[in-house]
C-alpha cells in the first residue's frame, strides 16, 4: 500500500483543530468543575443545614 502524507497545509489546519478543540474542553471542564465544587462546598451545606436545623 502506498502512504500518503499530509501537506505543510494540512499539518497546520489540523494542529490549528486539535489546539482549539483542546481549549474548548478546558474551558467546558474549568466550568463543570467550578460548578460542582460550587455545589459541593457552598450550596450543599445551605441546603442540608436547612433540612436538618
Amino acid at each position: 500500500m502506498k502512504v500518503t502524507w499530509p501537506t505543510w497545509a494540512e499539518t497546520r489546519v489540523s494542529t490549528f483543530a486539535v489546539v482549539v478543540a483542546s481549549l474548548v474542553a478546558a474551558v467546558m471542564l474549568f466550568g463543570i468543575d467550578t460548578l460542582a465544587y460550587k455545589l459541593m462546598v457552598d450550596w450543599l451545606p445551605l441546603v442540608w443545614g436547612k433540612v436538618n436545623g
